[in-house]
């Protein structure tokens, strides 16, 4: 579970997300106390747990249960209301957070007061150990693109019915199957959208750029929290992010606003003033070349960024992929076969891996037996790569193979954000020769 509070302060429960001046939440309930320590070491300004911590030096607040977690939590960040927020539940196994951030632009003003009590919480479903039953959603939104060429490859996740009884889900209709289930089932009300002509939100227009431009559309009419009835309209969007998933993320953010009876205007506003973070497709370099950097944490990550590669104009493609992020081989594995279907058709000059071991001493070498997977897999696909251990080796390379017109692209978690900064050092260099 990830959240982001208004003031941009992190909040997660990934031991391993941990930064300084975020707040760490314990939801593992294990005996062993050493995350509570390696938290602190990270930086934690607040660890919330369930163990009795009596080190006078740790930052820590006693909780029993998530949904106490929860209630101090929000005191905290955004001072005592007298009751518990509405909850949005964004569910998925991708990276979420732009999703997240289009969603407190709407809730949120710009000098960071809040005009709702409405707050999204990102719920990873895929991380089976989080129980989140008792944290009473208001509304959930079903958000993940799918892997595969078919649409509605994936079931609904039961979770996510459990935890709207009798509430709305917003529902990725090019994604998720089950969605005649979760409208059968008593008490749930389920509004669609994506790209499919039987969604009930869906975009018209598209044109992704450095502007990501679409009409959005409402097709057939739903009814809001309050009972209100929204009827089919058209209404064009300039969203400032690059990459064609960040439509899905515009569809799914406004329809939540249209839930929660947003005026489409003020909804309008607020999109159209968002800004991408950084690392969020972020184009960090325009010249001869173009380099862009995107954060990837999931498999599914790395499959929106190959599907909004296919829009760009370039000559050819190299790829930077760090492969830190799993000990797991057939993580590695389903990896490797994804890069080497996207080679072929985004034109991939060379495929460039990296362990990233300069960025995080708690990271070791690629393991033998995963490199042993992507050359097997890699040869079978005529696929041309490079490993290194280190980051700033494998930015050097892709500099010296980059040509008039081509397109370097790097991907990874938390371990590789010191490569924008790597970048900066050596393009300062080759710009001064």
């Amino acid at each position: 579970m990830n959240v982001e509070s208004p003031e941009g302060l992190g909040v997660t429960a990934d031991l391993q997300k941990v930064r300084p001046g975020m707040i760490f939440v314990d939801l593992s309930y294990r005996r062993n106390k050493r995350r509570i320590y390696e938290a602190y070491d990270k930086g934690a300004s607040l660890i919330f747990t369930p163990h009795d911590i009596t080190d006078p030096d740790l930052p820590v607040i006693n909780v029993g249960n998530h949904r106490d977690t929860l209630y101090k939590m929000f005191d905290r960040l955004f001072g005592n209301r007298g009751k518990m927020p509405k909850l949005i539940g964004v569910f998925g196994e991708s990276d979420k957070s732009v999703l997240i951030e289009l969603i407190q632009s709407i809730f949120y003003r710009a000098d960071d007061e809040i005009l709702t009590d409405v707050i999204p919480i990102s719920v990873n479903t895929n991380a089976g150990n989080i129980s989140c039953f008792d944290m009473n959603f208001d509304c959930a939104i079903l958000a993940d693109r799918s892997t595969s060429e078919g649409n509605n490859s994936r079931p609904v996740p039961d979770m996510a019915f459990e935890l709207s009884k009798k509430k709305n889900i917003i529902i990725n209709n090019d994604e998720y199957s089950g969605i005649k289930a979760a409208e059968d089932l008593a008490g749930v009300r389920s509004i669609t959208y994506g790209l499919n002509k039987k969604a009930v939100v869906t975009a018209s227009s598209i044109d992704v750029n450095e502007i990501t431009c679409f009409n959005y559309c409402v097709q057939k009419s739903f009814y809001t929290r309050k009972g209100e009835r929204i009827e089919p309209f058209e209404i064009p969007i300039r969203l400032n992010a690059m990459g064609s998933h960040n439509v899905y993320n515009a569809l799914a953010a406004i329809t939540c606003g249209l839930y929660y009876d947003k005026d489409i205007g003020s909804l309008k506003n607020s999109i159209e003033r968002y800004k991408a973070s950084s690392r969020h497709f972020q184009k960090i370099y325009d010249g001869e070349y173009v380099i862009i950097d995107n954060y990837c944490s999931s498999i599914y990550d790395y499959t929106a960024v190959f599907d909004s590669i296919q829009i760009l104009s370039y000559e050819n493609l190299i790829l930077i992929i760090s492969v830190s992020q799993s000990a797991n081989p057939a993580l590695h594995g389903e990896k490797a076969r994804l890069i080497t279907e996207w080679a072929r058709i985004l034109k991939c000059k060379e495929v460039i891996l990296t362990s990233c071991m300069d960025g995080d001493s708690h990271i070791g070498e690629l393991p033998l037996k995963s490199m042993r997977i992507y050359k097997r897999i890699f040869k079978e696909n005529d696929v041309t790569f490079r490993y290194y251990h280190l980051l700033h080796h494998a930015i050097d390379k892709s500099l010296l193979l980059l040509e008039k017109h081509d397109l370097l692209v790097m991907l990874g978690g938390d371990e590789m954000n010191a490569a924008q900064r790597i970048l900066c050092n050596r393009l300062g260099l080759i710009n001064n020769k």
